[in-house]
């Protein structure tokens, strides 16, 4: 009787009479139970977060992230980044296909695409959308700045670099580099006006710098490639950083931010800081050995880290418990994301021409896990 009573106040309804776990009868449903070994669980319809339940049943995903879709792109190239602001997608290409390439494509739905031309031909390798514009940075040291995907501007960088990774935050663009092995750089770029001009500062020491995020009032990033990478650095400004050590030794491959959280991923799995500086590594989903991801995104109040070929997503509401959805995406994506208020895209190198596709209200915690389900012993 205490349980229905908590129920009842809790979902603001009269109070139901609730018999024995096994003989319910007053609560609609067409499974009024569910096992798990000693314990069962009785559909209630009451917001109830599994992460309270530890041993809440390991088949019951608590996501659904499977319903995805596919979309053609104007072309098979090496679609190596995607971006949205200013109600527009923006994908740029340079990936192991295309190598230097002059095509974009722009989507205001992420379902039709229209073929668009960079100012130059470039490996672009990452875009990002902040203050009115997008930003797209290439590996010959290329920049270049928009402000619908259409029309671009290419702009001068104050030293030309293998340019990694762009974010934006604290009304500035702030780009990281990087090389591979004897070729690793100290070099950060940052510009307070729009992408328009950038100064050059340095990174506390030579690294492949291939992931950057901002949030809660600092930009994180990680170094990559190399097997041997430990090093993460922080700034608030974008120009004096500090480095911090990461928890393993790993190729970091992407990074991302949201609920309070910065998640970076390697081969092997993740690891979470709510500074950048102090990080922790949270459990895979159970029958996960690796991850291997490189794109990854945060929307709807969860984040979503897709594979290196589209064929499992990783999907979490604070970085710490992960679920795995298999088989989902169209084959060759991976390589990038990008959410708006409706869907989530993720696009993809080696020759793809597809972008994958999810809505967002579908990306998140399932009805019947969070909201229905109510543990009883």
């Amino acid at each position: 009787s205490n349980v229905a009573k908590a129920v009842a106040e809790l979902a603001g309804r009269p109070q139901q009479a609730l018999t024995a776990v096994g003989a319910i009868t007053s609560l609609p449903s067409t499974a009024l139970t569910l096992q798990a070994g000693e314990i069962k669980y009785i559909r209630s319809g009451v917001l109830v977060d599994d992460r309270d339940y530890p041993d809440f049943p390991a088949w019951l995903s608590r996501y659904a992230g499977e319903t995805w879709t596919t979309s053609p792109m104007p072309s098979s190239v090496g679609w190596s980044a995607v971006a949205y602001g200013n109600g527009t997608f923006v994908a740029v290409s340079g990936g192991s296909v295309a190598k230097n390439s002059t095509v974009a494509a722009t989507s205001v739905d992420g379902k039709a695409w229209v073929a668009r031309t960079m100012p130059a031909s470039a490996q672009w390798t990452a875009i990002c959308f902040g203050g009115g514009v997008f930003v797209a940075i290439a590996r010959e040291g290329q920049i270049a700045t928009s402000s619908d995907g259409i029309t671009w501007t290419l702009r001068t960088p104050p030293v030309i670099t293998t340019l990694c990774a762009v974010t934006y935050g604290n009304g500035r663009f702030v780009a990281v580099a990087g090389g591979n092995g004897p070729s690793a750089v100290s070099i950060v770029l940052v510009s307070v006006d729009g992408g328009a001009t950038w100064t050059n500062h340095s990174m506390p020491t030579a690294q492949y710098w291939g992931s950057i995020a901002y949030g809660n009032g600092i930009f994180v990033a990680v170094a990559g490639l190399t097997s041997s990478a430990t090093a993460v650095a922080t700034s608030i400004d974008g120009v004096t950083w500090t480095q911090a050590t990461m928890p393993a030794t790993a190729v970091w491959r992407t990074l991302a931010f949201g609920a309070g959280v910065f998640v970076a991923a390697q081969d092997s799995g993740f690891s979470v800081s709510k500074d950048g500086k102090s990080w922790s590594a949270p459990a895979l989903p159970p029958n996960t050995s690796s991850v291997y991801v490189e794109a990854s995104i945060y929307a709807n109040r969860t984040f979503v880290f897709v594979s290196k070929g589209g064929q499992q997503a990783f999907l979490s509401q604070d970085g710490y418990l992960w679920d795995l959805v298999l088989g989902v995406l169209g084959t060759g994506n991976g390589n990038a994301c990008a959410a708006n208020e409706a869907v989530v895209v993720t696009v993809g190198g080696g020759g793809s021409n597809i972008a994958s596709i999810s809505p967002v209200n579908l990306i998140g915690i399932k009805t019947y896990t969070k909201y229905n389900y109510l543990r009883v012993k």
